[in-house]
């Protein structure tokens, strides 16, 4: 069954709202996959077990992400294809777009 119009179920919702993914944009190029991306590694909660191995030697009052957030994100923005880590960055600085959900 090769039918391009089929949506994605089951995935989370994202600032209380549901999900939607249809896969009907032609040859259009976006960034959709990486909600799939996330929804497995929610799932495994692999950056959960990947920071559980590590020692954070962080001054806790200082902290604003924990290790899991962190190798989540780098997980994420190699997976969406950014994987010098810069791009994020650039980004921000220049306001071009929104990486963290509100």
């Amino acid at each position: 069954m090769n039918d391009p119009m089929l949506p994605l179920p089951g995935l989370s919702s994202a600032s209380g709202k549901s999900v939607v993914v249809k896969f009907d944009g032609g040859l259009l190029s976006s960034d959709g996959g990486i909600l799939a991306l996330r929804e497995i590694e929610q799932r495994l909660e692999v950056a959960d077990r990947l920071a559980a191995c590590l020692v954070d030697r962080r001054a806790p009052d200082q902290i604003t992400h924990s290790l899991a957030d962190i190798i989540r994100f780098r997980l994420l923005m190699i997976g969406a294809g950014y994987e010098d880590g810069s791009t994020p960055i650039r980004c921000a600085a220049t306001r071009c777009s929104r990486w963290r959900s509100t």
